[in-house]
């Protein structure tokens, strides 16, 4: 079977997204066009939206896709946002019964709701894991304006955001395996990197450019061997 379309279906990191410290806002990085994949046939369509969750990513699926998509691929991105807290009330010690915005449960039930939504159109789906944060910058981040002391207080320890963020990348493992369903790991690549704290803008949780260059490296090498490509003009 070959395919024509590849439907980008996530949160910023497949959207794109990289924060721009010389303007102090946020842009988009070429790299997640995948324009080596439009140079070999394929249409590439991002419906990827900043500050998606994975109940957004099911709206955004049940919405934007529909009819018979044989012969497609749709690659889902979740977590980076799931996994996220009010920092606003951790910050004002307002954390009794607080919750990620999705909770694990929640967010393995709906993730595995997207996978068969798109498979139910006769794509073909593919994930991926989540690119790792950088706690150190992510800490001065999240308490910009906040008090710092309050959010470290209830962390126990600036890792733990990381270790936070890491359960919900094995979150994202699980579900790929209970939905027999392909995994990129763009993850690899930042964690063997020597210039790692290069390669992750200020707010420690998007990529720089050169970040992005390694995810759109995993992908493009993912969906090269996962069949040819039919060409339609």
């Amino acid at each position: 079977m070959c395919m024509n379309r590849i439907f980008l279906v996530g949160d910023s990191i497949l959207k794109g997204i990289v924060y721009d410290e010389d303007s102090g806002k946020y842009r988009f990085s070429d790299r997640m066009r995948l324009g080596t994949l439009e140079a070999s046939g394929l249409e590439v369509i991002n419906l990827s939206r900043m500050g998606a969750t994975v109940g957004k990513g099911y709206k955004t699926l049940t919405q934007r896709l529909s009819g018979d998509l044989t012969g497609d691929t749709v690659i889902l991105g979740f977590g980076g946002n799931d996994c996220s807290y009010n920092w606003q009330k951790v910050s004002e010690k307002d954390c009794e019964g607080i919750l990620p915005l999705t909770p694990v449960s929640e967010f393995e039930q709906t993730y595995g709701k997207c996978i068969g939504y798109a498979r139910s159109l006769g794509a073909a789906v593919t994930c991926v894991s989540l690119v790792p944060i950088d706690d150190v910058k992510y800490m001065s981040w999240i308490s910009r304006g906040r008090s710092r002391e309050n959010i470290l207080s209830w962390l126990g320890d600036p890792s733990m955001l990381y270790r936070w963020h890491e359960s919900y990348n094995r979150s994202v493992c699980r579900v790929c395996y209970h939905n027999n369903c392909e995994l990129i790991d763009v993850r690899a690549p930042f964690l063997s990197a020597h210039d790692y704290k290069d390669l992750m803008c200020a707010d420690g949780i998007h990529p720089t450019d050169r970040g992005y260059a390694l995810v759109e490296e995993k992908i493009v090498s993912a969906v090269s061997k996962a069949s040819p490509v039919c060409c339609t003009a």
